[in-house]
């Protein structure tokens, strides 16, 4: 049986993860301290979130897994996760600007798991695919029995 899953959901699935594994992680801070997105944002973190699940709940609708939020294109959620996100490397929120704190890696994890998850929405309008399929195992050799013709007898 033959089943069909589109590369593109999955892809940008994979970023939706990342992206929100990220925000758990610290964005700004110093040597000793640092801060989640959870910490300085006040409603980016919840877009950003937000964002995430509608991407995995539209993966998990496309997969044949009956979905627990609205189907939304991935395209526009893909768009979304990296301007909000460019927008808060390059011009962080007022906690972190008046401190001068330095980008950490939760921040850059963010970036790449929104750009992942654009080049999954890209790929899915594109229509890249692939199949999965179920095969029987070939037989074992040493457990078969094989029958064997006397020496005598033509082929």
């Amino acid at each position: 049986m033959s089943r069909r899953l589109d590369a593109g959901a999955t892809v940008a699935a994979a970023g939706a993860l990342l992206l929100l594994v990220s925000l758990f992680l610290d964005w700004y801070g110093e040597r000793d301290e640092g801060y989640s997105a959870w910490t300085v944002f006040e409603v980016i973190d919840l877009l950003l979130a937000s964002i995430a699940l509608l991407a995995l709940s539209t993966f998990l609708s496309r997969s044949g897994v009956e979905a627990r939020l609205p189907d939304a294109p991935l395209l526009l959620l893909g768009g979304a996760a990296v301007v909000l996100t460019a927008s808060q490397l390059i011009d962080g929120p007022p906690a972190v600007t008046l401190s001068e704190l330095e980008l950490q890696t939760g921040a850059w994890l963010a970036l790449a798991g929104s750009a992942l998850l654009l080049a999954g929405a890209f790929m899915s309008v594109a229509r890249v695919s692939f199949s999965v399929e179920h095969r029987e195992p070939p037989p074992d050799p040493e457990t078969e029995t094989v029958k064997l013709r006397p020496p005598d007898e033509p082929v």
